[in-house]
């Protein structure tokens, strides 16, 4: 069966609301112009421009191409998007969808249009989540479909922006992986953190140390001044540990006053490897013992390190940890 000629069909409607409510809603505005288009004269002209009065200010971003790669329509949000406001698109002047989207969008389009997911035809494919170069945190959600424009076959893109919602999920598992207290690693991605050292140790041949410090008598802190004051101690030794090892190893606050370092691989030779383990260890220690001001509070807390030198064993990293904890 030949595809309409409208301005703009589109097959197998109905997958695409079980897939996506937003493209859903776009295709019934599209049928519902199309059927108005038909009642008219000059059925082309007017329902094209009914068409595009009717998705220019849509609030989602709107862009068909044909199988030329040539830009047939864009509404306002794409416009907007990319900074589009002086292009004209008319029979005159083509533009092709590579003149107007990232280069690096192009390649995740042709696998979404290749899919082998689905292989219903025109049926909704997968979507990526993609960030606007050229705009700080803006990421958009895009999905591509098949489509008949004007009685061809086109693609039409669909581009949702999800940077809330990008934000929201990059904080959640920015929160399920850190204390809350002083922003450090947590236990979860310490232990993360020793797999791909001990990786690293496989296959580079070399060793790393694990450092693991407690708060000398913390409690009296908190029995004397109150938690509040206890937290920003807590802070103020996490900020030092972390300034006093370099950038590729791991401070990561393991318990309430108990702190874990990784010292990513120190060497090829285990001995030479402990004596830098200890002196960053004696480091460590100088730099926690200075005094500080908190509150117009003076402190003066000391630690104690215990180091466990560590190469391709075959233990896991909770045990390495657990084995030096006992």
């Amino acid at each position: 069966m030949e595809p309409r000629s409208d301005i703009f069909a589109v097959q197998n409607n109905w997958q695409l609301w079980g897939n996506n409510f937003v493209v859903a809603i776009i295709t019934l505005l599209i049928l519902i112009s199309n059927s108005l288009g038909r009642k008219r004269k000059n059925l082309k002209i007017e329902s094209e421009i009914y068409f595009k009065s009717l998705f220019n200010e849509f609030p989602e971003g709107i862009l068909i191409y044909n199988q030329e790669n040539e830009v047939i329509f864009l509404n306002n949000e794409i416009r907007n998007l990319f900074n589009l406001h002086q292009l004209d698109l008319n029979i005159f002047h083509k533009t092709s969808i590579l003149d107007v989207l990232p280069s690096g969008w192009i390649e995740q389009i042709e696998i979404l249009k290749n899919s082998k997911l689905h292989k219903v035809q025109n049926k909704l494919l997968n979507n990526f989540r993609l960030r606007v170069p050229h705009r700080k945190n803006t990421y958009i959600e895009l999905h591509q479909s098949n489509v008949f424009f004007d009685g061809k076959p086109a693609n039409l893109l669909t581009l949702h922006d999800v940077s809330q919602k990008e934000e929201l999920e990059q904080h959640f598992q920015y929160s399920a992986l850190h204390d809350s207290l002083t922003n450090l690693p947590n236990r979860q991605l310490l232990n993360d953190r020793l797999v791909q050292s001990q990786a690293e140790n496989f296959r580079n041949k070399t060793y790393g140390a694990l450092l693991f410090i407690d708060i000398d008598n913390f409690k009296s802190v908190n029995d004397t001044y109150g938690h509040n004051q206890g937290d920003l101690v807590i802070q103020n030794i996490a900020k030092r540990l972390s300034d006093g090892v370099r950038e590729v190893d791991t401070v990561a606050r393991f318990s309430g006053d108990e702190f874990i370092v990784i010292l990513h691989e120190l060497g090829s030779d285990e001995k030479e490897c402990a004596e830098k383990a200890l002196k960053i260890s004696n480091k460590l220690l100088t730099i926690v013992s200075k005094e500080m001001f908190i509150n117009e509070r003076r402190h003066i807390i000391n630690v104690s390190i215990g180091i466990s030198i560590y190469s391709n064993s075959t233990k896991t990293s909770e045990t390495i940890m657990l084995d030096y904890v006992d």
